[in-house]
């Protein structure tokens, strides 16, 4: 007998990054559903009219606003998605997870994708716990984020590097340029 093969999920094609997660036989088409139970949840894309971007469990989702089967699906993250932010210019999207409770190192990652593409450009490293904000500079130079231990990074766009990390008095709930 022959079986048909799903081609690899984003997920998938990770799987050395994102810990060994064995290759799943289904693929998942798309989402029905959105919880809205943290601010900027759900946001309009910034150039693309047509375009939303929301997260649902640990994917973050571009969906049409005029056809719902119209998805694609960013799937990386190891935890939650806990936020999301886009550049300036709509050519990327940053998300940040709450870290697995399985994961004893409580790593909460915060990873970059290309919008058009829909593939991870960066996956950003140095956050704790969940990540509670995120945020591009207007020029698309940095990214920011911080965690509920009162982290902030700062990483550097051209090659995903720390820029800066420090610790605030108390946890950043909002980060701006």
């Amino acid at each position: 007998s022959s079986f048909l093969r799903a081609p690899p999920l984003l997920s998938e094609t990770m799987a050395g990054d994102a810990g060994g997660e064995a290759p799943s036989p289904l693929e998942l088409e798309h989402i029905i559903g959105y919880a809205g139970t943290t601010p900027q949840s759900l946001q309009p894309h910034v150039v693309d009219a047509d375009a939303m971007i929301y997260y649902v469990s640990s994917n973050v989702v571009v969906a049409s606003t005029k056809d719902p089967h119209a998805q694609k699906l960013l799937r990386a993250h190891t935890g939650m998605v806990s936020c999301i932010a886009q550049s300036a210019d709509g050519d990327y999207i940053a998300s940040g997870q709450a870290a697995p409770a399985a994961e004893r190192s409580g790593d909460a990652w915060v990873m970059v994708w290309s919008y058009r593409e829909g593939a991870p450009v960066y996956r950003l490293a140095g956050l704790k716990g969940r990540v509670l904000a995120v945020a591009f500079s207007r020029d698309n130079r940095f990214v920011a984020a911080s965690d509920e231990e009162a982290r902030l990074y700062l990483w550097d766009m051209q090659n995903g590097q720390v820029a800066h990390a420090s610790r605030l008095d108390k946890p950043a709930t909002f980060v701006t340029w």
